[in-house]
């Protein structure tokens, strides 16, 4: 058996501050996909995507996921790799890391 499934989302917003007289932008956009192998495997893909802009916010982000996981008999294997890319007001920050998780239920 093999499904898959799809999700996006995205979000624009655009901000006058009358007192202040300062305009501001908030961005976002998401995105997953996943994909079941057979009865006992599954692969997905996260992605999201962040932009601000304003007074006092500069802000760009991306974060991303890939994760693969399978069952075998009652041992559940997770694996995945989480990236995440940062730039707020000058500071940049990269992140990459990866996870195993085993776990047997009883």
């Amino acid at each position: 058996v093999c499904s898959s499934d799809l999700t996006l989302a995205g979000n624009i917003r655009n901000y006058y501050i009358t007192d202040e007289k300062v305009r501001q932008w908030y961005d976002d956009v998401n995105g997953m996909v996943s994909y079941l192998i057979g009865d006992y495997s599954k692969a997905s893909l996260d992605l999201g995507y962040r932009y601000q802009r304003g007074a006092g916010i500069d802000l760009n982000l991306f974060t991303a996921r890939a994760e693969y996981s399978v069952t075998i008999r009652r041992l559940y294997i997770s694996a995945w790799v989480d990236l995440y890319k940062r730039t707020y007001i000058g500071d940049k920050l990269n992140f990459a890391g990866g996870t195993l998780q085993i776990a047997r239920r009883f």
